[in-house]
């Protein structure tokens, strides 16, 4: 989301991010005295080479973000990325998404969606797959975990949102492969 309180999972999509973990800055207002390094969030994908999760420090304020690695850097207000609008901090509290598990699979498999404030049951939530729905299978009491069916879509990526009392999460990128991608080969005809 480009809004959301202190807490909230912030996911930051892109690539050359590397493996390392770098850092995540709230920029805040101009100049540094308001910048705040955010925490990764708690999952043991939280930081890969196209996509990272933080949770929204505390005493952030509302502006850009900036992705440091060992190689360098990229904000959002900056030339080197697409233009992007400003994070604003509120006191909105949103479901959410640490990982997906697998992050890639084929239509109709299982997948688990990692997070927090998920609700203690499905009830009107749901779960938002690019122009779709996936079909809950668990929705677990504990809130920190969905477990759902990958619909049935053309391969590709799709952003993942689960949505709970009419708020958006974070969003994750889900691969579906392909139907025939790991199919042992089949003999047809022989002449």
């Amino acid at each position: 989301p480009l809004d959301g309180a202190e807490g909230t999972y912030v996911s930051i999509l892109g690539k050359y991010f590397g493996t390392t973990a770098g850092t995540v800055t709230f920029l805040g207002l101009s100049g540094t005295s308001d910048d705040k390094t955010a925490s990764l969030a708690s999952c043991s994908n939280a930081w890969t080479n196209t996509s990272v999760v933080v949770l929204v420090p505390q005493g952030a304020k509302s502006g850009p973000l900036e992705i440091k690695n060992s190689i360098g850097k990229d904000a959002t207000n900056d030339t080197r990325g697409p233009a992007i609008s400003d994070f604003k901090v509120n006191s909105t509290k949103r479901p959410g998404i640490c990982q997906l598990t697998p992050s890639k699979e084929k239509s109709g498999t299982t997948f688990v969606i990692e997070g927090d404030g998920f609700g203690s049951s499905q009830g009107n939530n749901y779960i938002s797959f690019g122009n779709s729905y996936a079909t809950v299978s668990n929705w677990a009491a504990s809130a920190k975990s969905i477990s759902a069916l990958v619909p049935v879509l053309s391969a590709g990526d799709n952003s993942v949102k689960v949505n709970v009392n009419n708020v958006d999460s974070n969003a994750l990128t889900f691969t579906i492969l392909s139907p025939t991608t790991g199919t042992k080969p089949l003999i047809s005809y022989v002449d």
